[in-house]
């Protein structure tokens, strides 16, 4: 988990996290923004879902902003974290902060020529 620098005070409340065992930076094709709020039980099923459905040959990334969940939102995501090898990155707002916010962190991490977003809730 690592603390990002905020450019204003007011969103100097998130962490971000990289798997240990990310692959190296390559150019994407596709990211998909994902803010989540109490989704412990439906990640799982959202993230294999992506990836069935993402055609072959694109190179895409995950990226699913837990926005101040008091469930096991947070730890369910660093473990996909580590399962997708650099392809699910996951950001955690210490409080809610709404949708909007949540979007804009994924959109400030980003690197897909095309975003996608999605809600958690299946």
């Amino acid at each position: 988990m690592f603390n990002i620098d905020c450019e204003y005070a007011s969103e100097c409340t998130k962490d971000q996290y990289f798997s240990p065992f990310a692959k190296s930076s390559k150019t994407l094709d596709i990211s998909f923004v994902i803010p989540c709020m109490n989704e412990d039980q439906t990640l799982h099923e959202l993230v294999e879902g992506i990836y069935k459905h993402v055609p072959k040959g694109k190179i895409f990334e995950i990226i699913l902003i837990d926005d101040g969940s008091t469930d096991d939102t947070w730890n369910v995501i660093q473990a996909l974290a580590d399962l997708y090898q650099g392809e699910v990155i996951g950001t955690r707002f210490r409080s809610n902060r709404g949708k909007a916010a949540g979007l804009q962190a994924g959109f400030d991490t980003c690197r897909g020529g095309i975003v996608f977003t999605m809600d958690a809730d299946l």
